[in-house]
């Protein structure tokens, strides 16, 4: 997700004054669910274990996502019933490159959006292999993606020129 999808996320209606609590064994994605809920409102973790307000759960989830050197975050889509985690890391793999992080949500139609992290700077033949596979690309970011990507439009651009 990017940050103007992020921006654009409607705020939630007023929740009433409740005092949330929760398990302390409840995972990250439900209490980040309760916290969205309850527009923020600091929730409490049962047996005086202390409470949890949006920073904390934001590290927290920024920790399962560290911003890597020499990596990459490939954005994709596919069909509901067409998704496969294992033809996923297949595709990845078969580039040498390993899958450090996957994230499915649903999506308009049917539709699933995958986002994928790989230990590669340069994200292109990973699209390539993805593409193989079946799978739409949404966008692609790496540290030396751009480049890779204004070296294909000059060559382009060359070819152009030369067939005049």
């Amino acid at each position: 997700m990017q940050a103007y999808q992020i921006a654009d996320i409607p705020a939630p209606a007023p929740a009433p004054d409740a005092h949330v609590r929760v398990a302390p064994d409840a995972s990250l994605t439900h209490v980040v669910q309760l916290l969205v809920e309850n527009q923020g409102t600091p929730i409490a973790v049962d047996g005086e274990q202390g409470q949890i307000d949006l920073w904390k759960a934001l590290r927290a989830t920024g920790s399962l996502m560290p911003d890597l050197p020499d990596t990459s975050v490939i954005e994709a889509s596919c069909a509901a019933g067409q998704y496969s985690a294992s033809a996923i890391a297949r595709a990845i793999e078969d580039t040498d490159a390993n899958l450090l992080s996957l994230l499915c949500r649903p999506a308009p139609g049917g539709m699933l959006h995958i986002t994928l992290r790989i230990d590669h700077a340069d994200p292109s033949a990973a699209v390539r292999s993805l593409e193989r596979y079946g799978y739409g690309i949404r966008a692609a970011y790496g540290t030396s993606y751009s480049d890779a990507e204004l070296s294909r439009e000059r060559i382009t651009a060359l070819q152009r020129y030369l067939n005049i």
